[in-house]
């Protein structure tokens, strides 16, 4: 009873915990797509209430987000969006993209990716995004949320202070003023712009073929 109780506890401390919708790279250039990508990353966090009640799985499911890089390999040009609001653009060329904000909820969102892959024996990951530093590749499924094994690989008390830490440090990039700025400089919404024109769950897809779009299983890109 005693570690049940220390194990409500903590759940009641913790925020809601995220979990992995999907994760695609697509080529996105008008004459040669691979000078042009496209990298996605959903994810969501699970619904509190429902797990101050127990409950376990898709019962679970909570808000849902999306974060986009949009990569100009030949221009330089790099944007992100979450949600469809621009996070962050720049110009120029460079080998990594890297940037980090905070979002509501006192989250703290990192988005790192190289232009070209890493080398064989690497453990870096050529794209990358983590969450209140959780990388996206360890985050359990919506199916598993809820369950004592993804409590206990939560992140503890001391964790979470130095994230709020960091937190204060960091340019709060997803609000409505980002939406406005990226409305004004193109007339109209971002995500409008850069909807993709095809979107298929890593999840449900297992095909490796050699289009220009690749998809397959998240964890090993």
């Amino acid at each position: 009873p005693a570690q049940n109780d220390a194990f409500e506890m903590n759940r009641a401390n913790q925020p809601p915990p995220p979990y992995a919708i999907d994760f695609v790279v697509e080529g996105a250039g008008h004459r040669m797509s691979s000078t042009k990508r496209r990298i996605r990353w959903r994810f969501g966090y699970a619904n509190q209430e429902a797990l101050e009640k127990g409950q376990t799985g898709v019962a679970c499911r909570g808000i849902e987000h999306d974060v986009t890089v949009v990569w100009s390999v030949t221009s330089g040009k790099r944007q992100i969006l979450m949600d469809g609001i621009e996070i962050h653009y720049a110009l120029g060329r460079t080998e990594c993209l890297q940037y980090c904000w905070g979002t509501p909820g006192k989250r703290i969102i990192k988005v790192v990716a190289h232009a070209i892959p890493p080398k064989h024996k690497s453990l870096q990951r050529q794209y990358e995004l983590t969450i209140d530093g959780q990388s996206f590749v360890d985050l359990p499924s919506i199916h598993r949320i809820g369950t004592p094994v993804v409590e206990a690989n939560m992140p503890d008390d001391q964790s979470l202070q130095q994230q709020q830490q960091l937190l204060l440090l960091l340019p709060q990039g997803y609000s409505t003023q980002a939406r406005s700025r990226a409305t004004q400089r193109n007339g109209f919404p971002q995500e409008v712009l850069l909807r993709p024109n095809v979107t298929t769950s890593t999840m449900e897809s297992r095909h490796h073929g050699k289009s220009n779009r690749h998809s397959g299983d998240y964890r090993y890109n």
